[in-house]
């Protein structure tokens, strides 16, 4: 039997340790994290069970109440970190004797204590364990909203800063792709935004880092991806690339063979960005998008036409020759587009950006717009139509002191020169399969003369104006007779052209340069013979100029112009030669006025018809007079005794009256009239006989 004093003491203790864990269980659990051990509270309670129930009761009474007592206070220390409540004692009972007797007995109060810790250690451990799910859903939320709020600015800023709004696809890429492969993935397909920039991948090249990185068709290198932002989230964030046209909605082998059919072409497509739920794409939360051209190229087969289209471009619209205005090379500058292409290899379809010299090359370029350092971004004109990008390449070697330099160095060079003509190479080249100039592969050549102008002063023009222009001229007829319009004969004669054109072929001005004398002329420019400068080294497109005539000419142009001077037939004009500046655009400035002239030009036309007639008529006219006075002097001599033969009168008469009179197509008119005459003449002579025979009777 165990000692009643130590009963009560331990029922204290335990009620003492039940209060205590009452008050503070909540927060000891949580604040220690003493989680691990309350993870399985029911074999922590069926310990302490066991150990109670089978204490080993000792030899001495003492030692048992002892060894109880140990027991108890072993089972409440156990217990105190589940329980949390517990009964206080068990109310003792009186029999009839009035003695008091302790009930229930030992064994049965100890198993009621033991159910009831039970109970409270259960409840503990639910408590535990709903305080540790809140707690890791509190630490997950937390993590998971600050996760989201720095990557999800990093995802929209990435589709705005990171994608290019336009690419142009190598044609090797796309012939060379292969399915199974990467180069469709993400294409009309939702794939994780983390492998946006994959090997092999077309939409890797939608990614501004992806200039210079490496490729490899169908990512057989491995080389590593480039993700659309640092520190991406796998598995947070989608994407796909959706394309327009006869490609949409087709993915796989099926994309990849409608795209490879299509050969060369431009898509118009859209990057869409989703966010994901439970790691799976929410199609119904769009990030971001953003609308991109995907310019595919495509070599197809050997019998491609754009080959002879290449080939065919070099003859038909890059010219043999080109003049360069001054101001274009005065004003360039560098870094800028002037030198592009010209002792350096670039694509073909560079070859007529807004601001480039070999621009210039190109006829179409006739007509077209330029600004200096291709300032107004005017559209660049193709070699030829529909060329492929990135299949051909091209540049334009030029020879003496400007061959091999490039870039800054090529451009002081050509300036240092000044007016200058340079014979230069246009080459064109074929592609390599990874899409670079194969300089073994020339598609065409061509030889081209580049005249660049430099700068000419105004004093240089000035005194060209006073040594090179004459002051008077006598422009031959035959010049104005086989005058055509259109033609050049009238150019610059009141109308403002060039100054580099005054002395063209066939243009009256010529005639007005000291230096035309012995020069050839061909009637209307047909022999296209030099043009003659008025002065040596003359920039084009810097000074203007036009010569102005007097009179009924004064202001006419063209047709009406030269109907008037050959009208006018051999005419005297007084002229005035007026040389003007440029204005930045590079058109006649009529306000500056550089130097003038006054100049004779004696136009000489041909006989008219009418004239040759009133000639004709005059020769009649002095001949019958001559007639007349011959019949006056033979009335004169006849007074004298002179008698002239009847013979060498009648000849010299009928001579006289054949050259004097007109022919008017009336033969018979004219016989009568050289009867009636002889008639005349011979009742005159009958008359001067019959005088003479009374005188001498």
């Amino acid at each position: 039997m165990v000692d009643k004093n130590h009963r009560p003491d331990n029922q204290r203790y335990t009620r003492w340790s039940i209060r205590r864990l009452s008050v503070g269980v909540a927060s000891v659990v949580v604040a220690s994290g003493f989680f691990i051990l309350i993870s399985n509270p029911v074999n922590a309670q069926v310990g302490t069970q066991n150990k109670v129930v089978t204490t080993t009761p000792s030899n001495s009474p003492t030692d048992s109440g002892k060894s109880i007592l140990d027991s108890k206070v072993g089972q409440t220390e156990s217990s105190s970190a589940e329980k949390k409540e517990i009964p206080s004692k068990t109310k003792p009972s009186q029999d009839l004797s009035g003695k008091t007797t302790q009930t229930p007995d030992k064994k049965v109060q100890e198993k009621q204590e033991v159910t009831k810790e039970n109970k409270v250690g259960k409840t503990i451990a639910e408590a535990a364990k709903e305080i540790q799910k809140a707690t890791e859903k509190v630490v997950k939320e937390a993590t998971s909203k600050e996760e989201k709020d720095s990557s999800l600015d990093q995802a929209k800023k990435s589709v705005l800063d990171n994608i290019k709004s336009n690419i142009n696809v190598p044609a090797s890429y796309l012939d060379n792709a292969t399915y199974p492969g990467p180069f469709t993935a993400g294409v009309n397909q939702v794939i994780p935004y983390e492998l946006f920039g994959g090997d092999g991948m077309l939409t890797r090249l939608l990614l501004k880092s992806s200039n210079g990185a490496p490729w490899s068709d169908n990512g057989t290198a491995n080389h590593a991806g480039l993700p659309p932002f640092a520190n991406i989230p796998k598995g947070k964030y989608f994407y796909q690339v959706s394309l327009g046209g006869n490609a949409a909605g087709k993915q796989n082998k099926e994309l990849l063979d409608q795209l490879k059919a299509n050969g060369t072409q431009s898509y118009t497509a859209t990057v869409t960005v989703y966010g994901s739920k439970d790691g799976k794409v929410d199609l119904s939360n769009v990030i971001a998008t953003r609308q991109v051209t995907i310019n595919l190229n495509s070599l197809k087969s050997k019998a491609d036409p754009s080959l002879e289209q290449a080939k065919k471009s070099i003859s038909e619209n890059i010219k043999e020759s080109t003049d360069v205005p001054a101001s274009f090379l005065q004003n360039a500058n560098h870094p800028g587009p002037f030198t592009a292409g010209v002792n350096e290899v670039i694509p073909y379809e560079l070859f007529g950006g807004d601001g480039m010299l070999t621009r210039l090359l190109l006829k179409s370029s006739d007509g077209a717009p330029w600004s200096d350092n291709g300032t107004a971004k005017h559209a660049g004109l193709l070699p030829f139509a529909n060329i492929p990008k990135g299949k051909y390449f091209y540049q334009v070697s030029l020879n003496g002191n400007a061959a091999g330099k490039q870039g800054k160095a090529l451009l002081d060079q050509l300036k240092a020169n000044g007016t200058h003509s340079y014979t230069a190479t246009v080459t064109v080249y074929g592609a390599t399969k990874d899409g670079k100039a194969d300089l073994n592969n020339v598609i065409a050549t061509r030889q081209v003369n580049l005249n660049l102008n430099g700068t000419t002063t105004v004093d240089q023009v000035k005194k060209s104006v006073v040594d090179n222009i004459k002051d008077k001229i006598d422009v031959p007829a035959s010049y104005l007779k086989n005058a055509v319009f259109p033609g050049p004969f009238t150019a610059g004669v009141n109308q403002v052209i060039p100054y580099e054109l005054f002395g063209g072929d066939g243009m009256l001005t010529r005639l007005l340069l000291k230096s035309s004398n012995g020069a050839p002329w061909s009637d209307n420019g047909s022999a296209k013979h030099p043009g003659l400068l008025p002065l040596a080294g003359l920039g084009k497109g810097q000074y203007f100029y036009q010569v102005s005539l007097d009179g009924n000419a004064a202001g006419k142009q063209d047709k009406a112009l030269l109907e008037q001077l050959k009208a006018n037939g051999t005419h005297l004009y007084k002229a005035t030669v007026t040389v003007y500046g440029a204005t930045k655009d590079g058109k006649a400035d009529l306000k500056n006025v550089i130097a003038t002239k006054s100049v004779t030009i004696n136009l000489k036309g041909e006989k008219k018809a009418d004239s040759k007639g009133q000639s004709q008529q005059g020769q009649n006219d002095q001949a019958q007079n001559q007639g007349k006075k011959a019949d006056y002097d033979g009335s004169k001599h006849s007074n004298k005794g002179g008698t002239p033969s009847a013979t060498s009168s009648k000849g010299g008469q009928a001579t006289a009256s054949k050259k004097s009179l007109p022919n008017t197509g009336q033969k018979s008119s004219l016989g009568l009239t050289v009867l009636g005459l002889l008639g005349l003449s011979a009742a005159a002579i009958l008359a001067l006989v019959g005088m003479k025979r009374r005188e001498k009777k």
